[in-house]
């Protein structure tokens, strides 16, 4: 009996087909080290790289709600340090009221007016203060947003200021921080107590509790809408003409305008924090997707590296032995 013999072409031919496969899956590898990604095309693996894509386009969501918010909180840092001076200016003005209320006389009412004066100029610089080219306190829509200050003043002959106007808008501003989420952020100059829920009473308005009836009537106690700049422009006024009707009453307004800057500052510092906090959420969650995506693309360039090896070595043998049975004779089979 005589064996079975595989012929030499057939063997060869099988070496060949073999080693086309392993340079071809060695050309891959070669592009899959280079890329640094385990999938070159999705169909490689449809769950993972759709899986993969997902994770990306929310990625890129993050990243843009992270900009959103970083905006905001660079926003309420502009505004804490104008409203900083603005209290400090507040307390200033406070300090000169009780002055004024030591029974002075009116060589120093007339000095207090003046510096009184300088407190409102000052007020006016900050309510009118800009960041990134915006009126801080101009709200959403107004002249604020078309360039004109949010605050207008109208001066007398001698260039003091008879009052201070407010044209901007109510609206506080909104930002995007999620897909379905949004939310206010910065202040406004003067608003309303009673407006939209978007709106605010602002920074240079604020209710005050006072007896609203007349001298000799019964008391009517409310809350009464007080401008800032109106109750210092009209102190001022009362001490240069050595008028002192409802003095008590201007002296109050005072400190409440004090006390209520002294909210706005927490509020702003609170709304800051809150943002600091989605910032540290929109982190984390970009961490573990971040992670997730590395799972599901990135390739193990170890393990890559060490297979790269190895198909080039199967593939110099495959080669060597191909070269040798080209060399063989039909005498060696028989």
């Amino acid at each position: 009996m005589y064996g079975s013999r595989i012929p030499s072409l057939t063997l060869s031919n099988t070496l060949v087909d073999a080693m086309k496969f392993n340079r071809d899956g060695y050309s891959r590898l070669q592009v899959q080290v280079s890329t640094g990604k385990k999938y070159l095309a999705r169909s490689d693996d449809p769950i993972d790289t759709n899986e993969a894509a997902t994770l990306q386009n929310t990625t890129a969501q993050l990243n843009q709600w992270r900009k959103n918010v970083n905006t905001c909180v660079d926003w309420e840092k502009a505004t804490d340090s104008v409203l900083q001076s603005i209290l400090e200016t507040m307390q200033r003005a406070n300090e000169v009221v009780v002055e004024a209320n030591d029974g002075t006389n009116a060589a120093n009412r007339a000095t207090i007016a003046e510096e009184i004066d300088g407190v409102i100029e000052s007020l006016v610089n900050g309510a009118n203060s800009k960041y990134t080219g915006r009126y801080l306190f101009g709200g959403v829509g107004g002249t604020g947003m078309t360039g004109v200050d949010p605050f207008a003043i109208t001066r007398d002959a001698s260039g003091k200021i008879t009052s201070v106007d407010y044209q901007g808008s109510t609206d506080r501003r909104v930002v995007q921080i999620s897909d379905t989420g949004s939310t206010q952020y910065g202040l406004v100059g003067e608003g309303t107590a009673s407006g939209t829920p978007d709106e605010d009473i602002g920074i240079f308005k604020f209710e005050n509790y006072e007896n609203t009836a007349a001298e000799g009537d019964p008391a009517d106690w409310q809350n009464v809408e007080v401008g800032i700049f109106d109750t210092l422009i009209n102190l001022r006024d009362s001490l240069r003409n050595s008028d002192f009707t409802d003095w008590e009453k201007k002296l109050n307004r005072v400190q409440s305008g004090l006390d209520h800057v002294i909210t706005k500052v927490i509020d702003n510092a609170t709304s800051q924090q809150k943002f600091e906090r989605i910032v540290g959420n929109i982190d984390a969650l970009e961490s573990s997707q971040v992670s997730r995506l590395s799972d599901l693309e990135d390739l193990d360039m170890a393990v890559a590296f060490n297979n790269l090896t190895m198909m080039q070595t199967n593939l110099q043998a495959s080669l060597q032995m191909i070269t040798r049975m080209n060399a063989l004779s039909i005498v060696n089979f028989i």
